[in-house]
């Protein structure tokens, strides 16, 4: 079936982004082979020129976990990229905010010390339910689990950080690697 569009750069460019967003959730939704829980990889911004577009994948970029402080900082970067990935409905059919509302600042105060990070990084393994949530994902994502057991010490926490860490990273970029069109105010 055809499109009627008006003659106009700005309704031709819009009805060849909806429908170039339509072509790539389509091949998701329906390659079930290769089974991507997104349509989009979640990202930290967008290049400037506009000749080239480009985005960066939002990533944990905290140093691995090796001690106390680590853990903490590892902890707290990655509560602050799952709080972005959560909602981003560019890479997922809804914002899982069943997931989102266990890790914020108010369920669990930011880490601090050996307690408060145990305390937040499993919550956070908690929320990688998210994985398979219930109409959040086009596939539920089966190979970026986590088995660590829970944080009840330094050496524990430490496998637990980890271990989200490299699943997490794993899991926001599980996606057909295009970029959806997302128009923005010039």
């Amino acid at each position: 079936m055809a499109l009627n569009v008006r003659k106009s750069p700005q309704a031709i460019l819009f009805a060849l982004v909806v429908q170039f967003n339509a072509f790539i959730k389509s091949f998701v939704t329906n390659n079930a082979t290769l089974a991507y829980p997104h349509y989009d990889t979640s990202s930290t911004g967008v290049s400037s020129d506009y000749t080239s577009p480009s985005s960066t994948p939002l990533q944990v970029t905290a140093a691995a976990a090796a001690d106390l402080p680590t853990t903490i900082t590892l902890a707290e970067n990655i509560r602050s990229v799952l709080f972005v990935h959560f909602a981003d409905v560019l890479a997922h059919k809804v914002s899982d905010a069943t997931n989102l509302a266990l890790i914020t600042v108010t369920a669990v105060p930011t880490a601090v010390d050996q307690g408060t990070a145990d305390t937040l990084l499993n919550a956070l393994a908690t929320a990688w339910a998210h994985l398979s949530q219930s109409g959040v994902h086009v596939h539920s994502d089966s190979t970026n689990t986590v088995s660590a057991a829970a944080a009840t010490s330094l050496s524990t926490g430490i496998t637990l950080g980890n271990a989200l860490k490299t699943a997490v990273n794993a899991h926001i970029l599980f996606s057909p690697g295009s970029l959806l069109v997302n128009l923005t105010a010039p």
